[in-house]
């Protein structure tokens, strides 16, 4: 039997997977825009879109961490997720959402194919001084100006440049801040993907008027991994990311407009009416 060695060089493996995810990086960034692209410019308003949504029973947001095993699967509910959780929805109907600069540029480039895909949801929020954010907000802009595919790429930014058409991505980006702003009286501030994942599915709950269930959002509670193996970053579980975390769990327990069922390891919604 194949075992992990008594004293494994975790260092040597950490740089394997980040030289190897920035090759990728880099490599993605180079590709042009062909798969399952067509021409034709794409302008889709989000309240539209949202309305495309209906007919579902439940809103699923669904994170990376360990408690996803508890997923209900179901053809009546729409799932929300981010990075590696569209490979757990080959057989069902998915929003995928996305402000993680690999995950974007690797949707952007190659596409969704392996599920019925319902909507892609960018989202680059500025001022930064990271221009890897700049260049792919650009490269977004400039792809939805000549293609589009069988499923909606919606664009959220508040990137402003003279050189760029952006209002309509400012106007959709305006939208979703503002209600967030007026409903659950919270700004809409992304710590990282799964708290742009919860705000998204609240939005598209809310606007449709359906529960919200809620997995995978842990904080490292049940492992300090993804539900695939990976090792999940500081950023997942830190303090800080707790504290938010706990802020924004107990205002959605708190409204009163729609349902928020949680289930994920970290602050489940079963101990806060304990």
């Amino acid at each position: 039997m194949n075992r992990l060695p008594k004293n494994p060089n975790w260092k040597r493996f950490f740089e394997f997977n980040y030289y190897h995810r920035l090759f990728s990086f880099h490599y993605l960034r180079l590709i042009p825009f062909l798969k399952n692209t067509t021409n034709g410019e794409e302008r889709t308003n989000i309240n539209n879109w949202v309305k495309s949504l209906l007919g579902y029973q439940k809103i699923i947001v669904v994170g990376c961490g360990p408690s996803v095993k508890l997923v209900e699967y179901s053809k009546d509910y729409i799932y929300i997720t981010t990075n590696a959780g569209i490979t757990l929805f080959s057989d069902y109907d998915v929003v995928y959402y996305l402000n993680d600069l690999y995950s974007s540029y690797k949707t952007l480039k190659q596409g969704i194919d392996r599920c019925n895909c319902r909507g892609v949801v960018f989202r680059q929020e500025f001022p930064t001084n990271n221009q890897r954010s700049i260049e792919f907000t650009k490269n977004i802009v400039k792809y939805k100006q000549k293609y589009k595919r069988n499923y909606p790429e919606i664009l959220l930014t508040n990137y402003a440049n003279p050189c760029y058409d952006l209002v309509h991505f400012n106007q959709n980006y305006e939208l979703v801040n503002r209600y967030i702003k007026t409903h659950l009286g919270r700004e809409f501030i992304q710590i990282n993907s799964g708290f742009g994942l919860l705000y998204l599915g609240y939005f598209i709950a809310h606007k449709l008027s359906l529960p919200l269930v809620i997995y995978g959002l842990d904080a490292g509670v049940g492992g300090k991994v993804h539900f695939d193996g990976a090792v999940a970053h500081k950023t997942v579980f830190g303090d800080n990311i707790k504290r938010e975390l706990s802020a924004l769990l107990k205002t959605l327990y708190n409204q009163q407009d729609i349902t928020v069922k949680n289930f994920s390891y970290f602050m489940p919604s079963s101990a806060n009416t304990e």
